[in-house]
């Protein structure tokens, strides 16, 4: 074991976490507290190399495009749709409170997940995102103040 060990977290692909959609609220509980989807995602960073390499292949044929011209709002649009295909094959892995629209749970696949990442609000597939993305929410606090307290 190394001096340094203690830093160190393990997450893979294969480790998870649940992202709950708080811009969603699909019912209200018996005391009245809304409900919410809450998607079993993986982290959407190079530890999951699935993921990773099928958005490096996903945006090869627009980077010369990019460098050329720069990115417009349309990129954004388009790589938020490369997204939605992508987290529904990489990243999310199940879910609970999606329903469809009689109000009944649908059962996870990833062909349900493709059209439900779709069908959201933009700014809550961004929300997701981020949550995927975000080092924090996957044990990894670059910012620990306790150990920067420490160092002082």
């Amino acid at each position: 074991m190394g001096k340094f060990d203690h830093y160190k977290v393990e997450v893979t692909k294969d480790t998870t976490q649940q992202c709950t959609l708080f811009g969603i609220a699909l019912s209200e509980d018996v005391d009245g507290t809304a409900i919410h989807p809450v998607l079993t995602v993986r982290p959407a960073w190079d530890v999951n190399t699935d993921y990773a390499n099928a958005r490096i292949k996903a945006s090869k044929g627009r980077s010369r495009t990019i460098q050329k011209k720069g990115i417009e709002a349309r990129d954004i649009r388009t790589i938020r749709k490369e997204d939605v295909e992508l987290y529904a094959t990489h990243i999310v892995i199940g879910w609970v409170h999606v329903v469809d629209e009689d109000g009944e749970e649908v059962p996870f696949t990833a062909e349900d997940c493709r059209d439900f990442l779709a069908s959201i609000p933009e700014a809550e597939f961004d929300e997701l995102r981020n949550f995927c993305n975000d080092y924090q929410n996957w044990g990894m606090d670059p910012l620990d103040s306790e150990g920067i307290a420490g160092n002082l």
